[in-house]
């Protein structure tokens, strides 16, 4: 229900310590529930920023300065995408 939609998302800004200073990169399928929920849903109802920003496995390197620049403060993924940086 969205009731309990909102409850997670709620529990998810205070666990994550999201803020309205935070800026977030879900690299994640938004078709899923992960990620939008951790993509688009929680970012913005912590009145944050959200990047969106398509993986490109062989650009690692682009996406980490990417990430850099925009000074992303917290990211949400897969494991397996972890052991690519």
């Amino acid at each position: 229900t969205e009731q309990n939609l909102l409850a997670e998302i709620n529990a998810l800004i205070k666990t994550n310590r999201l803020s309205p200073r935070s800026v977030t990169c879900a690299l994640l399928p938004f078709h899923h529930l992960f990620g939008l929920m951790q993509g688009i849903l929680v970012p913005s109802r912590a009145g944050g920023i959200s990047v969106i920003q398509e993986i490109e496995v062989l650009r690692i390197q682009e996406l980490v300065m990417k990430l850099e620049r925009l000074r992303v403060t917290h990211i949400y993924t897969v494991p397996s995408l972890y052991y690519l940086f």
